[in-house]
């Protein structure tokens, strides 16, 4: 069976690059749900969050500088084993990457991140691939509850340049 797109065996593989993050993509870093934040820093403690919003609803991370690289990461990723150390506590935006929510015209649609270099495992895909993964993301979604996250924070769906629109999503439906 081809490894495609919304396998975690694929991460295992690579075990770090959307987890870097270069001056100019800073503010590309995850966003985090109230919940999640509260969740994380019970564990771990305060500081690794900034507020995003007026509403203290949605929380960017706080980059640290790499240890290896001149790029800044996330903290919650360990250098030296190369494992997130919150994955079972990961925010929606880690869990589906390279898959996002995207808002276009006020409309939300299911989107990837069209970005070889931020996902290396792209450049082996193909539209087939991509559509089964879908399929399967779909099913996630629905499975899993997401639509009742999206509709409790819809503010953290964003209209995201270099994304391709794999269809709408009724966030009523899901």
């Amino acid at each position: 069976m081809k490894i495609t797109c919304d396998s975690c065996e694929n991460c295992t593989k690579c075990k770090d690059i959307c987890c870097y993050y270069k001056e100019n993509e800073k503010e590309c870093s995850p966003i985090f749900t109230k919940d999640d934040a509260e969740k994380i820093e019970k564990k771990l403690g305060k500081g690794f969050f900034k507020q995003l919003n007026k509403e203290k609803t949605l929380f960017r991370l706080i980059l640290k500088k790499s240890e290896k690289h001149k790029n800044y990461i996330c903290p919650f990723f360990n250098e030296k084993t190369k494992k997130c150390t919150i994955y079972e506590l990961r925010p929606l935006d880690c869990i589906l990457f390279p898959f996002t929510f995207v808002r276009r015209n006020n409309q939300i649609y299911l989107g990837i991140i069209n970005d070889k270099d931020m996902c290396p495992f792209m450049k082996d895909l193909t539209e087939k691939d991509i559509e089964e993964s879908r399929k399967r993301i779909v099913k996630k979604i629905k499975k899993d509850k997401i639509g009742e996250i999206l509709r409790k924070y819809p503010e953290m769906i964003f209209d995201y340049e270099g994304v391709k629109l794999l269809g709408k999503i009724d966030l009523d439906k899901i």
